[in-house]
């Protein structure tokens, strides 16, 4: 049981984005979505004096009396109109003031008109031209958000099954990044960070808090804010909303460096996940916030209905990614297994346990938990029979091919050595069907971190394996034996592959 009242201050939340404060564990979960449909101006004039959603409705009101030309003196003597329970009419003008600023450094007072063709002149490099040689090209290293993880700048997912704590690493995250502090020994680039919070609000207040209490950092050093409700990411009227809420809690010389998005579907709106045009709408909108702050978003999404080993919806969103991790859970231990990375190094996956924690406010005791890191380079193997038996195959070859290679050392292959022979072993009757189970044969077993790939050549490493592969052996000789657990590389403790 851990004391944190004494870190508990006081703060005035954003009337969207609040900062993480203990009062807020007590409010409850917030489902609703930020209203997206076209404004009904009475309606909407009604809920604001009737206090609901005031904040929202006032700031899409104040955009529409901006675009339909009224000036700034026009709109502030509505001022008792839009005022406030709690509010002076002066805080009410001073609301008004920095929304009608808002609106109309985004030109909601011009006529915008979208050219069919991008006029290449009017870019903001239209200095530069179009086409470089090359070597004019000056190399850009690789930035990370978190060193060797998670790029800078970048379209990140991190996608699993309902429960799978996808929403644990999502907030380990944030506070590390928004504290300064590394990720489970990992450097991250500091900046301030924004959390979407879709579902599990209240959650995810605590586990900050218990991050926060398990690291010792103070509360006063988390740069993070959670939002109280759902975006509806792809309609650009929640977007510019969103925009604002952001733009108020950054300082001059702030720069946001990460945006979580938890989860995908409940930030989607009314759209259809499965559907291309849909997630590209959704990609779009998320491409725009990550290039209008110069920061990394990164998605928390769920995994197939059917499919667990990829994220729900259409592929388009895959596409789109710089990197894309799935999250397994096996008792307390996560596993976070990387599935794409666009330009960097793939990093081994990386197991982390779940330590629960209770925080007591006085006499208020909430229980949570933090991850910690058991061993980064622990490879997460689940190999079915017929990975195995793939597995076997690529040894045999191998025997057969260097008969005279010693049984200790690492075993390499160029494609075009095992191709013909697993397409002659393979049992299917059609030579196309045979050359695609190979495709998907190799790609399995990369994926899985028993091959390892490098241009054409795949190499098998004898560390860590226990038993002698050979296709007779898998088809014929299988015994419980060879479903024993499996030796982690670096800490020499046996691991359950079942179990994790």
């Amino acid at each position: 049981m851990i004391e944190f009242e004494d870190h508990v201050k006081a703060h005035q939340a954003a009337p969207i984005l609040g900062r993480l404060l203990a009062d807020f564990i007590k409010a409850p979960p917030q489902e609703t979505s930020l209203p997206t449909k076209r404004l009904d101006m009475p309606k909407a004039m009604a809920s604001i004096q009737a206090n609901n959603h005031w904040h929202d409705l006032t700031l899409r009101l104040i955009g529409r009396l901006v675009r339909d030309g009224l000036t700034d003196e026009d709109i502030l003597a509505k001022a008792g109109e839009f005022q406030c329970a709690g509010y002076s009419l002066e805080q009410t003008v001073y609301e008004l003031r920095v929304m009608i600023d808002g609106a109309r450094r985004k030109g909601f007072d011009q006529v915008k008109s979208q050219p069919a063709v991008m006029d290449i002149s009017q870019c903001p490099n239209s200095t530069e031209p179009l086409l470089k040689r090359l070597s004019d090209i000056r190399l850009q290293p690789i930035e990370f958000l978190v060193d060797g993880l998670i790029p800078a700048n970048s379209l990140t997912s991190i996608f699993g099954s309902p429960g799978s704590g996808k929403s644990f690493i999502g907030i380990d995250v944030a506070m590390s990044v928004s504290t300064n502090s590394e990720f489970h020994g990992r450097p991250t680039r500091s900046g301030k960070t924004i959390y979407v919070a879709g579902e599990g609000y209240n959650g995810l207040v605590q586990r900050g808090y218990a991050w926060l209490v398990a690291n010792g950092v103070a509360i006063e050093d988390a740069d993070i804010f959670i939002s109280r409700t759902s975006v509806d990411l792809p309609e650009a009227d929640a977007r510019d909303i969103l925009f604002d809420e952001i733009n108020k809690v950054l300082e001059p010389d702030d720069q946001l460096a990460l945006l979580v998005v938890d989860t995908v579907s409940r930030n989607f709106g009314p759209l259809d996940e499965n559907q291309t045009a849909d997630m590209r709408r959704f990609v779009a909108a998320v491409d725009e916030i990550k290039d209008k702050f110069g920061c990394t978003v990164l998605l928390i999404h769920h995994s197939g209905h059917y499919d667990k080993s990829r994220a729900r919806g259409s592929i388009a969103l895959k596409a789109a990614l710089d990197a894309e991790f799935l999250v397994e859970k096996r008792d307390s231990s996560l596993f976070i297994k990387p599935t794409k990375m666009k330009d960097v190094e793939e990093p081994k996956t990386l197991k982390l346990k779940l330590q629960p924690i209770e925080l007591v406010n006085g006499e208020e005791s909430v229980k949570s938990a933090v991850l910690e890191l058991v061993n980064e380079d622990f490879v997460s193997v689940q190999l079915t029979e017929k990975d195995q038996k793939n597995l076997a195959n690529f040894i045999t070859c191998h025997r057969s091919l260097y008969p005279d290679h010693p049984d200790d050392e690492d075993r390499s292959l160029h494609r075009d050595e095992w191709q013909p022979y697993f397409i002659g072993k393979c049992p299917t009757e059609f030579i196309d069907a045979r050359k695609k189970a190979f495709q998907r044969a190799r790609a399995a077993l990369v994926r899985k971190g028993e091959l390892v790939q490098s241009n054409n050549v795949y190499t098998w490493t004898v560390s860590g394996q226990t038993s002698d592969m050979s296709d007779e052996h898998h088809e014929t000789d299988r015994t419980d034996e060879d479903t024993r657990p499996r030796a982690c590389p670096l800490s020499g403790h046996d691991v359950d592959e079942n179990s994790g």
